[in-house]
């Protein structure tokens, strides 16, 4: 075992503006209550978001809304009827309602009770673009409320991932199928990360995705499925709504500038180079191709490269790139560290081995005290009780308005009715699973097989130009104080 030590410099903090409180019209009154549009002037977007029939677009696990509220007892999401959803609303940080969308309901609606005074509301998306785009319509509070969106923070992150980064899942067990219901980005290292640092953030992650290759059982690269090929693009995704596919909007690069980034790539594309030196060189050309177009993108960010929690295979390569690319420009902003892969034998394992919720939590908290300690950040608040801990069991269905919320269906109609005919075909391919901890590698991101069967489908996520989104934009000016020493334990 031989250490390696990385520098990155640490963020320093920037004066953020408060935001006005917004009066709601009052000839938008209907029943008592004010409809109000989810735009930047009511809300915090999160994530990549984007506009379409006077609807926001909301694809990326954990995107979402968040606004303070006052003067309302209630809170009403009001919904398109879409492919299903799941999601979440926490009040005040802390859980409040926790779902998916009903397949029947023509407009679904999740109604939140609020506290007396100010609220603090958020609604994020659960599970991930691929699958579905959440619509979200209008939001309703009472009349004489006062809704306003909550000011950006200090630090802002952007996670760059595949299957582990969507929470992939994370609320199911190794016995179970893939569906949209045991998928929780909430859950993940990366979300927990960002709740530890009080950071926003935004997340670009695809089940299945690589750099050279996506999740193949085969010798040739799957192509289907490459971040390089929708980084610059609004989503990914396989749902078209009103005859067009929403990622083929191009992303506007000036509306979110994160501090730091984080790449978490490469688990899928060791399906495919499977040890073969020429295939790992050809990985690690493309690698280095996508990480200079990520810096192009995104010329003030730290970026610190991770890989190592369902397989090990390809993290020389990586590190060897990195130092590659940060030696030429040069570039002393950008870094590798590896993560300690899975302990399936004490943290237990999720759907088609994933990463369990245990292992999320584990690497979730090692990056957020890596940056905490070495920037200068207090340290971060221990985990509280709530979506982290919460389970499918805790589902509602999200119905249309004239309807209550009701339990979630038993588990095997749940199963078959979310479960695609895509996700059918990873279930199947995935039967003959060896149960040890080496072919953890080799499982990573099975649901890119039914991605990579469905590709004749749709057209790929090419690009366009993004719509104005009011996601943070990133803090200008940022200020390099200090030194931040990550150490990276290297297997050689």
């Amino acid at each position: 075992m031989k250490l390696t030590k990385k520098i990155f410099a640490g963020f320093a903090s920037a004066a953020i503006a408060a935001s006005m409180m917004a009066a709601i019209p009052a000839d938008a009154v209907r029943d008592g209550y004010t409809e109000i549009e989810p735009t930047a002037e009511n809300v915090k977007l999160i994530g990549r978001t984007a506009y379409q029939n006077d609807a926001l677009l909301i694809p990326w696990s954990a995107g979402g809304v968040e606004f303070t509220v006052e003067g309302s007892d209630s809170v009403r999401f009001h919904l398109k009827k879409g492919q299903q959803t799941r999601l979440a609303v926490l009040v005040n940080d802390k859980l409040a309602v926790k779902g998916y969308t009903s397949t029947k309901a023509k407009a679904p609606v999740v109604d939140v009770p609020l506290e007396e005074g100010v609220n603090k509301v958020k609604l994020i998306k659960l599970s991930e673009s691929a699958n579905s785009v959440l619509q979200l319509d209008s939001i309703e509070v009472q009349e004489g409320a006062t809704v306003a969106p909550t000011p950006a923070k200090d630090l802002s992150i952007e996670f760059i991932g595949d299957s582990i980064t969507c929470g992939y899942g994370v609320d199911g067990s190794s016995s179970e199928s893939f569906n949209v219901k045991n998928e929780n980005a909430a859950k993940t290292y990366a979300y927990i990360m960002a709740d530890y640092l009080d950071a926003d953030y935004s997340f670009v992650s695809v089940s299945g995705t690589g750099v050279k290759s996506g999740y193949t059982s085969g010798d040739e690269p799957n192509e289907n499925l490459l971040a390089p090929n929708y980084y610059d693009n609004l989503c990914f995704t396989w749902e078209w709504i009103d005859g067009a596919n929403p990622g083929e909007q191009a992303w506007d690069f000036s509306n979110y500038q994160p501090n730091l980034i984080i790449v978490n790539l490469g688990t899928n594309d060791s399906s495919w180079t499977k040890g073969d030196s020429d295939k790992i060189m050809d990985f690690q050309r493309a690698y280095d191709k996508f990480l200079r177009h990520i810096r192009e993108k995104n010329p003030n960010a730290e970026i610190l490269c991770v890989l190592g929690m369902m397989g090990q295979d390809l993290c020389d390569a990586e590190d060897e790139v990195v130092n590659v690319v940060s030696s030429s420009l040069p570039d002393e902003h950008i870094h590798f560290l590896e993560l300690p892969v899975q302990n399936t034998e004490e943290d237990g394992v999720a759907v088609d081995w994933h990463p369990s919720e245990t292992t999320h939590r584990n690497i979730g908290g090692m990056l957020a005290e890596i940056v905490a300690n070495e920037v200068g950040i207090t340290e971060p608040d221990a985990l509280e009780e709530g979506i982290y801990f919460s389970t499918k069991d805790d589902d509602v269905e999200f119905v249309d308005a004239e309807d209550e919320p009701v339990e979630s269906e038993s588990e095997s109609e749940s199963e078959s009715e979310v479960t695609s005919e895509s996700e059918a075909e990873s279930t199947a391919d995935e039967s003959a699973d060896e149960s040890t901890a080496e072919d953890t590698s080799s499982k990573a991101d099975s649901s890119s097989k039914a991605a990579a069967s469905t590709a004749d489908k749709t057209a790929s996520a090419s690009t366009t130009t993004n719509p104005g989104t009011g996601a943070m934009v990133a803090l200008s000016g940022l200020a390099l104080a200090g030194a931040v020493t990550v150490i990276s334990k290297r297997k050689r």
